[in-house]
């Protein structure tokens, strides 16, 4: 189970009638972590199995439930072990620690120091007052806190020491568990108490940071001169690997001895091996007073000048300090390695990206611009530009930008293609993104590497204004046409065309949403409706065919070739018309997507809008022809009835052969007038 481990797994025993014997497992627990499951409440269940062995019967079971314990387990991730000191000092301590357990705790910090060996209390050292009591310690979250321990002692020896120690413990009695915090607090004549962040001013003057050293004595506090020796200077960039000429990125540092004296130092110092690299490497301090610590040694640094300043370069340089007399032959000394690093950075940003030539119409070539600016204080090194865009093919990659100085600004351009759109479309999203990848920059600013461009990929239109003015041409030569079509039938025909060539137009009038379907919708119910207002050639032939029928002459030898004719020219000459249409949607040359999709889009539209005019036709053609069917029957009963009736015997005659027993009908009108008749009398009466 998850790492559990039970010792023996199995054991066998001799069980006598009647009696007991003891036996003993050991349970090994599993360190947290690695997906080990120990929260805080969770029961992990044992099971002992008793089996007899000849029968493998099972003679018993139990079940030991073991419950795990609230724990607090202390992991520390910073801190500090030793810290040094000159005469009354404040040094402020850093710690980040972890809470492993299984349980989120209130933690009590208790501080303590104590002479070497723990057990007596220092007076030399205290914390201050202000240094949190409590912590809120979640499980897995680094908790960081900080408190200063300060020198006391007027006058300590070269040889004091303190042992500082904090005991976390949790608040709560019922978790397991306790930490420990423990450092070494010592006197020293020599050291480094933080690196110096060097930032140059827009004049790119030297600058002067100060190194604190002081007298400690053993025994008496006489004053003392003692020799400073540099010993190593290690440059903190790379330039070998970034492919740099280290020559061409100079600095320079010079001590300040005193007023009158200064000392440049050397880059390339002799090595100093297990003492001094000799008298010629040694500088002569003035005298130092016991545990004075006022009048620091002065270095002036002079950093490479812009745009030649590059982030997290610097030196580190490691000096010796060596007492006149406690040397020993110069073996004995205080070392103490410094470090000088620039604190600039490099900060490239986006600072504007636009379309400089062409645009973003489907189907057409463009270049995009990027203006990249450095507005860090550093030189930007070797950082990549990349583009996406959406809708668009990108031609080709941009070179690295190997160096970008402070302030300088570089175009960058990207070769674009667009890509053409679903033909029923009018645009698509065509936004570009420009982002610098610059992952070698520590302190690079990354809100400020990507910009979007926001933009569409435009279908082809001849122009706004050509559009706009074309739109308004057709359509009102549609509207007269229209008018037109009682002197001649083609003027309607004509009428149709001009339509749909000012709705294609106006499909590029308008980039809106759902735009340029409507308009499709719209080109369609309009050709249906002309279709339907075309048909009237259909009335002429029904009309002369009825007249056949009558025996009347008529205008067409052959109606049922002329209908067929007349449906196979309405039919072709109505659906053409939705070509001119994809014409002026599509453009010369059409830019059109092929994609399978798209193709059958395309093609449906235009099988549908065919089939509507085909169905048309044959719709008015079957009205037409079953309205004067009915027109021709009505009329020619009609005069068969107005015959009958100018012959009154004749038709009485017709009744009768048909079997119609008149003499019934006249008696039940004589027997009716006879009742109205004795009804009259009797009122009379």
């Amino acid at each position: 189970d998850g790492g559990w481990v039970v010792v023996p797994a199995s054991q066998t025993m001799i069980l006598p009638i009647d009696e007991e014997i003891q036996g003993s497992v050991v349970v090994s627990v599993p360190e947290l972590g690695d997906g080990i499951s120990l929260d805080d409440g969770s029961v992990h269940n044992l099971t002992i199995r008793l089996v007899d062995p000849a029968t493998e019967l099972t003679a018993g079971i139990s079940i030991v439930r073991m419950l795990i314990s609230p724990m607090f387990i202390l992991e520390t991730v910073e801190w500090q072990e030793e810290m040094l000191y000159h005469r009354q000092w404040d040094r402020t301590f850093t710690a980040t620690i972890v809470n492993m357990g299984n349980r989120d705790v209130t933690a009590d910090l208790a501080y303590e120091i104590n002479k070497p060996g723990g057990v007596a209390a220092s007076t030399e050292w205290a914390v201050q007052s202000d240094a949190p009591t409590t912590l809120n310690m979640p499980v897995g979250q680094n908790v960081s806190f900080q408190f200063t321990v300060s020198g006391l002692e007027l006058s300590p020896d070269l040889d004091l020491t303190a042992l500082l120690s904090i005991h976390i413990t949790p608040q709560d009695s019922g978790v397991d568990g306790e930490g420990y915090l423990n450092s070494t607090l010592k006197m020293s004549r020599f050291f480094e108490a933080s690196d110096f962040d060097l930032k140059p001013d827009e004049t790119d003057g030297p600058m002067t940071v100060n190194i604190v050293y002081s007298h400690i004595p053993r025994g008496a506090s006489n004053a003392v001169a003692y020799e400073l020796e540099l010993c190593d200077a290690t440059r903190l960039f790379n330039f070998n690997s970034a492919g740099l000429e280290e020559s061409l990125y100079p600095w320079a540092f010079t001590l300040v001895v005193d007023e009158t004296t200064s000392v440049p130092l050397s880059l390339s110092p002799e090595d100093c091996g297990s003492g001094s690299a000799g008298n010629d490497s040694r500088i002569q301090l003035p005298l130092r007073e016991a545990w004075d610590v006022s009048d620091p040694l002065q270095i002036i640094v002079d950093a490479p000048n812009r745009p030649n300043i590059i982030t997290e370069d610097g030196w580190d340089m490691t000096f010796r300090l060596f007492h006149p007399t406690e040397n020993n032959g110069y073996t004995v000394y205080d070392e103490a390695t410094f470090t000088f690093q620039l604190d600039v950075f490099a900060d490239p940003r986006v600072a504007e990206v636009w379309i400089s030539e062409g645009t973003m119409e489907e189907g057409t070539d463009a270049t995009v611009s990027a203006r990249i600016r450095n507005d860090g204080t550093a030189l930007a090194l070797f950082f990549m530009v990349d583009l996406e865009c959406s809708g668009s093919i990108i031609n080709n990659n941009v070179d690295p930008i190997v160096q970008l100085g402070p302030n300088e600004e570089v175009v960058v351009k990207w070769e674009i293609t667009s890509e053409t759109i679903e033909w029923w479309k009018q645009s698509i999203d065509g936004t570009c993104i420009v982002t610098i990848d610059a992952n070698m920059l520590s302190k690079n600013v990354e809100g400020n590497d990507r910009y979007v461009y926001k933009d569409e990929v435009y279908s082809w239109s001849p122009g706004q204004s050509s559009t706009f003015v074309a739109f308004i041409i057709f359509g009102l030569l549609s509207l007269v046409l229209g008018r037109l079509n009682g002197q001649n039938e083609k003027f309607r025909l004509f009428s149709v065309y001009s339509g749909l060539l000012a709705l294609g137009f106006a499909f590029h009038l308008f980039n809106i949403i759902y735009w340029g379907p409507l308009v499709l919708g719209v080109s369609a119910l309009w050709l249906w409706r002309k279709t339907w207002l075309s048909t009237d050639e259909f009335r002429l032939i029904h009309e002369d065919y009825q007249r056949a029928r009558k025996g009347v002459s008529t205008l067409y030898a052959d109606h049922f070739q002329a209908l067929a004719d007349s449906r196979r020219q309405l039919r072709i000459i109505l659906a053409l018309p939705v070509f001119g249409l994809l014409g002026v949607v599509l453009g010369i040359p059409p830019q059109l997507d092929t994609s399978q999709d798209n193709l059958l889009t395309l093609a449906a539209y235009v099988v549908i809008i065919s089939v509507g005019v085909w169905i048309l036709v044959r719709r008015a053609d079957s009205m037409y022809g079953s309205i004067y069917g009915r027109l021709t029957d009505i009329e020619v009963k009609a005069t068969r009835i107005e015959r009958d009736l100018s012959d009154p015997a004749r038709l009485l005659h017709e009744l009768a052969n048909d079997g119609i027993n008149l003499d019934a009908i006249f008696d039940d009108i004589n027997h009716g007038n006879e009742l109205v008749m004795d009804e009259e009398v009797r009122e009379d009466v």
